[in-house]
């Protein structure tokens, strides 16, 4: 594989130093050429000045032949060498790399110019050019191709998932294991000390009834000694010794055989494909994915998408999934969901949304302040206060009950509006709900576009914020 890359590589430096070979040449021999141009037009201006010298002398004109000159760099000769290289281009790509192209762009292809575009730099003297429009429900063959890879990705993640639990398992055998040898060791010291022990005790008991035995004896035989008998020495009765009742019962290969009992698994689970798994057309992104194109960029150009036209320049146009009027239907459902669903990055206020929220209803609230009518009531209601009289209960004012059936906010039937009482939070709601009216009726008139029923509430704090 590295031999492979290696050659590869060196093909493409190859390929690379030719055509800069090339177009050096083609600047080299347009020089050439513009230079004994300017030659022989400087040569015959000489040759004319000489001749119409002679004739005004009334000498014979003779031609001389211009000795060869090296050629000279003249620095207001301009050769334009990069029309001829943008000329030559087609046939440098077409002589030096003679392949066939596959131009892999996601937003390119689908827009119409930028297809345009790259048509210009494969002639069709050189090229077939050839559009595949894979798009709308895929074949049996890509349906199967994804299966397998969702499969073996699941299959992965559950063998990853299966070799991690096994590592943990072992990790927390080994860790049992050390902790019963542990407590072994302990076990085994602690009868070996308490042994120790016993033996000890049963050492002293011993020599002290051997000491007792003795003394008995000797009182005895003292005794009979005192009484002239004879002194007949008894044997002492051996008492049965203690036996040990705590037996050693090593079964340490049965404890762990019954103590460490896991149903250890010959092999990683296999997985299968779920119902919805298997009606999935595409694998699904990774996590932390991006996709083919950035969020901001694809909102910005899929309103423009299109299928290729034989009208754009393309030789053959090929529809390897569904037929052209299937997939123009399939393009224009998605490009219509996008639309409900995104959001127009670039979008800006219009005029009339700025026009219509400087004409606000509180304009109308200040005109009523400052009416005739309202600054009378206001200084009669002054005057009462300063006399020290109860306020007057205002006969205008609506009852909340007949709030339902005021037509015109501006005029509640009684010369007032029905705002007029209204304080600081009153108008700042108001004032949000107004603003959010106007923001849905405006969008609609920017966007200009029918396809775009109004705005999104998952965008409405981004278009408010505007």
């Amino acid at each position: 594989r590295k031999k492979e890359m290696d050659e590869r590589q060196k093909a493409l430096m190859e390929m690379k130093k030719k055509a800069d070979e090339t177009r050096k040449k083609v600047a080299d021999e347009a020089k050439k050429k513009a230079q004994a141009a300017l030659k022989k037009v400087q040569s015959e201006t000489r040759k004319a000045e000489a001749k119409k010298k002679a004739e005004e002398a009334g000498e014979e004109y003779v031609e001389v032949e211009d000795a060869e000159e090296e050629p000279k760099e003249e620095e207001d000769v301009k050769v334009e060498v990069k029309e001829e290289e943008e000329k030559k281009n087609d046939e440098i790509v077409t002589s030096v790399i003679p392949r066939n192209y596959v131009v892999m762009e996601v937003k390119s292809n689908l827009l119409q110019a930028e297809r345009q575009e790259v048509l210009k730099r494969f002639s069709p003297a050189h090229f077939k050019r050839v559009a595949h429009v894979v798009m709308g429900e895929p074949n049996d063959e890509f349906k199967q191709l994804q299966q397998d890879k969702i499969l073996k990705e699941k299959q992965d993640k559950a063998t990853l998932e299966w070799k991690a639990k096994q590592t943990e398992r072992k990790r927390k055998k080994e860790m049992d294991e050390r902790q019963k040898a542990l407590a072994e060791m302990k076990k085994k010291a602690d009868e070996t000390r308490k042994k120790a022990a016993d033996e000890a005790k049963k050492k002293a008991q011993a020599a002290l009834k051997k000491v007792q035995a003795e003394k008995k004896k000797a009182e005895a035989k003292k005794k009979a000694e005192a009484a002239g008998e004879e002194y007949v020495e008894e044997e002492d009765e051996e008492e049965p010794k203690e036996e040990d009742v705590k037996e050693e019962v090593k079964e340490e290969e049965e404890e762990k055989a019954d103590e460490m009992e896991v149903d250890e698994e010959d092999g990683p689970p296999e997985v299968e494909l779920t119902e919805e798994e298997q009606k999935m057309w595409f694998r699904p992104p990774a996590a932390g994915s991006t996709g083919d194109l950035a969020a901001g960029v694809l909102n910005l150009s899929f309103g423009k998408f299109s299928i290729p036209e034989p009208s754009e320049g393309f030789d053959d146009i090929r529809f390897d999934w569904q037929g052209a009027e299937a997939s123009k239907a399939y393009l224009h459902k998605w490009v219509v969901e996008r639309k409900r669903t995104s959001r127009i990055e670039e979008l800006e206020p219009g005029e009339w949304f700025v026009k219509k929220n400087q004409e606000w209803i509180q304009a109308k609230h200040r005109t009523f302040k400052n009416s005739p009518a309202q600054k009378a009531k206001e200084l009669a209601a002054k005057k009462r206060k300063d006399a020290g009289e109860e306020d007057v209960a205002d006969e205008d004012a609506v009852d909340d009950s007949e709030l339902q059936n005021v037509v015109d906010v501006n005029d509640t039937g009684k010369g007032e509006p029905l705002y007029k009482d209204f304080t600081i939070e009153d108008w700042a709601l108001l004032q949000l709900r107004y603003e959010l009216h106007l923001l849905q009726i405006a969008f609609k008139k920017d966007v200009a576009d029918p396809e775009r029923a109004g705005v999104h509430d998952t965008h409405m704090a981004f278009y408010y914020t505007k």
